[in-house]
């Protein structure tokens, strides 16, 4: 078994394992994820004791920040919780010179290094679904290929319960129903974290309402 958690600064990215651990789980893999988002345990003191609990007897921590890992009030604390207990961690989701930063904390070589941070700084299910078999790899002695990072699609066409399509698949039959189209735009990066509960609320609305949604994702 390994025991992964995954913390969330600043962009409310801490479940964003949750997907692909449930997945290595149908497989017949034994992972245990502890999620968190930083702004829930700023203000639940509660909440951080017992995520400071888990992380200690964790054989590995992602921690997805938006900025700047000082957005979580409770940085230093969780920093010595990690130390203490030898438990390796890696920073994604900020700039490679940020990330740097707080590169000691990855207990392992130079190259697993580069390739868990380009795994997840790419992200997209399939990727972090990798980092987790590497974890799996890594820390439960399983022996499991880690492929390599792949680049998740820029741009598509998305549909609630049903997932994305190319722009061609997803827009060929867009119009044919005679009612309005309202078209729906937002960045892949919700898409990629499964954070579309806004764009599902705001395509349903348009159903309701007796026109066509078409939501498109696009990368900025």
């Amino acid at each position: 078994m390994v025991k992964i958690a995954c913390l969330g600064i600043g962009a409310h990215g801490g479940f964003i394992l949750s997907t692909p651990a449930e997945c290595l789980r149908k497989e017949g893999y034994d992972i245990t994820l502890y999620s968190a988002d930083s702004s829930v345990l700023d203000d639940e003191m509660e909440e951080l004791y017992d995520f400071l609990e888990r992380v200690s007897s964790c054989d590995f921590i992602f921690i997805h920040a938006h900025g700047d890992v000082t957005f979580f009030r409770h940085w230093s604390n969780l920093v010595k919780t990690l130390k203490k207990n030898d438990i390796p961690a890696i920073v994604c989701g900020v700039e490679p010179d940020v990330a740097l930063q707080y590169r000691d904390l990855f207990l392992q070589g130079q190259e697993e290094y580069e390739r868990v941070y380009k795994l997840e700084t790419i992200g997209g299910d399939e990727n972090h679904i990798s980092s987790l078999k590497w974890a799996l790899r890594t820390f439960d002695g399983i022996d499991i290929e880690v492929p390599d990072a792949i680049i998740p699609p820029a741009q598509g066409v998305y549909v609630p319960g049903k997932g994305a399509f190319d722009l061609r698949d997803g827009l060929k039959d867009i119009g044919i129903s005679g009612r309005p189209v309202v078209g729906i735009f937002f960045v892949n990066v919700f898409y990629l974290k499964h954070n579309t509960a806004a764009i599902d609320v705001l395509w349903n609305k348009v159903q309701e309402i007796g026109a066509e949604p078409v939501a498109i994702f696009l990368k900025t």
